[in-house]
């Protein structure tokens, strides 16, 4: 449920004074982490009670006068707002219109272990896209193998390398398909980042927060929720100072997740970092970037997450630009934690 404009005005002039305009939210969402490789893009969405019925609802047309003054101050100040946020005019009243999409592909991760007694090697790669409206997400992955053999010569090299090859179509299918989330409801987060929650405070349309996320990955379902909410990202289309006023020097939050009925406590912790990235024979320079770190009992891979996710954001452009995830999962084959998963935005 919306809240009419009156309401949206009050609540953000007694919080915010003169910057009447705390209405927006974005949300990110995470991808279940599959057991071969997980890959995770920052999705971020925007998602503002202001946005779902138009600009809060309003209905500049009212026949008293007094109310069509407020309507008309409001929508004024919403605009003011949508463009503090970086949000375009033009598609700020429009549900179904794209705000944030994308395409990303991975650098080739080489993952090596053991099977049947002899080395084996494979290379996969993956490709996600992303596409956020005001009030929806969607994140398509698709996860290949390019290369994968086995150490062995001989017969014995003959039998291990077409199993392994099986092994890692059936784990990279595993890890493909769709992930979809909603974030808090408005009226709940602007409840929660009002400033009676010192670890919500300022948050208002830089950070991304998600509190459900379903997975559809090989053929397989499974939900995951985040309470009171999961800070998980940063919305590209904030400016700069934005994005720093809201973050400062760094948070953290408790979250507490659920998979399966069974909840778990742990913390996330988000601050600003070196905004250059250097991977293998490419050099990413952003604007700013920002890591994400996920700290939960038995493991972040558990509920749905990266141990630590970078993200890099090119703010001439708005855009996403490159993405870091790092897992906490042991591979059963090598023993060894995964490398990580550095995703670069594809050329437009």
């Amino acid at each position: 449920m919306c809240f009419n404009s009156d309401k949206i005005r009050d609540h953000a002039t007694k919080k915010h004074g003169n910057d009447s305009r705390k209405v927006f939210a974005s949300h990110s969402s995470p991808l279940i982490a599959p057991k071969f490789m997980v890959f995770m893009a920052a999705v971020i969405v925007l998602n503002a009670c202001a946005l779902e019925d138009g600009i809060g609802g309003l209905n500049v047309s009212k026949n008293k006068k007094k109310s069509s003054q407020k309507a008309m101050e409001a929508t004024s100040g919403l605009f003011d707002f949508a463009k503090e946020c970086g949000l375009p005019e033009d598609k700020i009243d429009d549900k179904k219109a794209v705000l944030v999409d994308g395409s990303f592909t991975s650098f080739p991760i080489v993952v090596e272990g053991t099977s049947m007694g002899t080395a084996f090697t494979v290379i996969t790669q993956a490709k996600i896209t992303v596409a956020a409206t005001s009030s929806s997400k969607t994140q398509s992955i698709n996860v290949q193998v390019l290369n994968s053999a086995s150490g062995a010569g001989g017969i014995i090299g003959l039998i291990a390398t077409p199993i392994v090859k099986s092994k890692a179509n059936k784990a990279t299918a595993a890890a493909s398909g769709t992930v979809t989330g909603t974030g808090l409801p408005k009226k709940d987060w602007l409840k929660l980042t009002d400033g009676s929650n010192p670890e919500y405070k300022d948050l208002l349309c830089a950070a991304g927060q998600t509190q459900s996320v379903t997975k559809n990955l090989g053929g397989g379902s499974l939900t995951v929720t985040y309470s009171p909410t999961l800070i998980d990202g940063v919305s590209p289309l904030a400016p700069i100072e934005r994005m720093r006023k809201e973050f400062g020097s760094g948070k953290s939050f408790v979250v507490t997740a659920t998979v399966g009925g069974a909840p778990v406590t742990g913390n996330v912790t988000v601050k600003e970092v070196a905004a250059t990235l250097a991977y293998q024979d490419k050099t990413v320079k952003a604007d700013i970037a920002y890591e994400f770190i996920n700290n939960f009992p038995g493991g972040a891979y558990k509920v749905g997450l990266p141990k630590r996710q970078v993200i890099f954001v090119d703010a001439t452009k708005k855009q996403i630009i490159a993405i870091i995830n790092e897992d906490d999962i042991i591979d059963d084959n090598t023993g060894k934690v995964r490398p990580p998963a550095v995703l670069i935005r594809d050329p437009s």
